[in-house]
């Protein structure tokens, strides 16, 4: 079985560094060994985090016990990605020195992360210079992304043309294949190129709307792990843009965040509102039910913490009924929000805009519908003249409503706690609805399954009104 040492970052909470590349590798059938460079919390990407870098020196014993094991020449590969300090540049090509001496035909993929477009660098001082004067010389194969190859080949990139010659020019550096991710033919479309001996080729992707850290790691993975499988450079190439759009794509459907690894081998994963009506719209369908849409979070002119959901209303054509937005989000913000995105909001047998679990927010709404034949004709009319989708407020059943006053006061409790606790972004609408529950003894989650039976109804209906127009 082939192997490979992964040098690389290390996460307790999401799939990037070490996470994701060992999970491609061992799904691809190779045995792995891995160091890691830094053991943090969770990816940078979200604000915050704990932990550090591994010191350079515990880097090289803990290398030096593998070593010690008599093992080296059943290495095939050495793959390096985020570095947590400079000094462990030296250290890494000992490794890569030691494993090529015990195995003349191991390769050394280089991921010289650095930085990208947007975030711009993300490395400690000294960390570039060390890829670009000497991890790069030694590497076979290099798989830099657009703001990596530009720096280090002095290059501005636009087109695939001019990647294509930056790589090139990085290949007369030492890696004899050059893979470069992130490039952006056009606003909807992204691109990989690898160069090698025999030429240069180009894979393009749609793009979806999503920004999901760990891709670059999961790529190299991917792409040595398909070089060492003996595919030539042009369908290593594809295969690798396959899997990691089926990556992305998973990811997407799942809501984003972390990488979805495990959906995309056709696992299980929820959706958000924004990822299924996104799906009904490529499905063709007109209308889907849900519990209550995602909004903006109370303290959002801090935080700006606004769910996709509101994006995806204004600009999807399709009808989602619900109890209004969830009760722990500034409802009167998300009201003004969606405003100002143009979303058409109708009350179905109501006036004011519904809290979830009351049936009132105490907001007024501009539009109101009492029938499924006129409520079916406004869908149907919004999904035809557009741009947007409709949001229909359907008000949880009277018997199992909750006192507004009362839910409002719990509201309040979990949201000061989960500001203690330093609860945000992602994991603050799971934390804030299952502190609810405990704060209710359980009747926010009968209220819950109430109003999603309720909102399924309804939708039913006005979808069997609708095939009759």
């Amino acid at each position: 079985m082939p192997t490979v040492l992964s040098v690389q970052s290390w996460v307790a909470c999401g799939n990037v560094g070490n996470c994701a590349a060992l999970f491609a590798l061992q799904r691809m059938g190779f045995a792995t060994w891995s160091l890691n460079t830094v053991t943090f919390s969770n990816h940078t990407g979200y604000g915050k985090w704990r932990g550090d870098a591994v010191p350079a020196q515990q880097i090289a014993s803990l290398f030096e016990g593998i070593a010690e094991l008599g093992i080296l020449q059943h290495c095939d590969a050495v793959l390096s990605g985020y570095l947590g300090e400079a000094k462990t540049g030296p250290v890494l090509l000992d490794i890569v020195t030691r494993v090529k001496r015990a195995n003349p035909r191991a390769l050394y993929c280089c991921d010289p992360v650095m930085g990208d477009i947007g975030p711009g660098w993300y490395v400690r001082a000294g960390v570039p210079e060390f890829y670009r004067d000497h991890a790069l010389s030694l590497a076979d194969i290099a798989t830099p992304n657009r703001f990596e190859l530009e720096w280090l080949t002095g290059s501005r990139i636009g087109t695939l043309d001019e990647a294509a010659t930056a790589a090139e020019a990085l290949r007369r550096r030492g890696p004899g294949v050059v893979l470069v991710t992130s490039l952006e033919p056009a606003p909807d479309r992204l691109a990989l190129i690898a160069a090698g001996a025999g030429g240069v080729w180009a894979v393009e992707t749609p793009r979806l709307p999503i920004e999901a850290t760990g891709c670059g790691d999961a790529v190299a993975a991917l792409f040595l792990g398909w070089l060492l499988k003996g595919k030539p450079l042009p369908e290593a190439l594809a295969l690798t843009a396959a899997a990691i759009w089926g990556v992305v794509e998973a990811t997407f459907r799942a809501g984003g965040g972390e990488l979805a690894l495990v959906a995309a081998r056709k696992g299980s994963a929820g959706t958000t509102v924004a990822a299924t009506m996104f799906i009904a719209s490529l499905a063709g369908l007109e209308v889907f039910a849900t519990g209550g849409i995602g909004g903006v979070h109370r303290g959002a002119e801090e935080t700006f913490d606004i769910s996709a959901d509101l994006v995806e209303l204004a600009r999807t054509r399709v009808a989602v009924v619900c109890a209004g937005a969830k009760s722990i989000l500034d409802i009167e913000k998300t009201l003004e929000y969606l405003e100002t995105q143009g979303v058409a909001i109708v009350g179905y047998r109501c006036d004011e805009f519904p809290a979830f679990y009351a049936r009132s927010s105490g907001f007024k709404l501009e539009h109101r519908c009492d029938g499924l034949h006129d409520l079916a004709r406004m869908i149907r009319l919004q999904r035809d003249i557009g741009p947007g989708g409709l949001l229909i407020a359907n008000p949880i059943p009277e018997d199992h409503a909750l006192e507004q006053a009362a839910i409002e006061e719990r509201i309040a409790e979990a949201v000061a706690e989960a500001k203690a606790q330093g609860v945000g972004k992602k994991e603050a609408t799971p934390f804030l609805l299952e502190r609810v529950v405990e704060l209710t003894e359980g009747k926010s989650l009968e209220a819950n399954i109430a109003l999603i039976r309720n909102n399924a109804v309804l939708a039913a209906q006005a979808a069997a009104e609708l095939a009759r127009l």
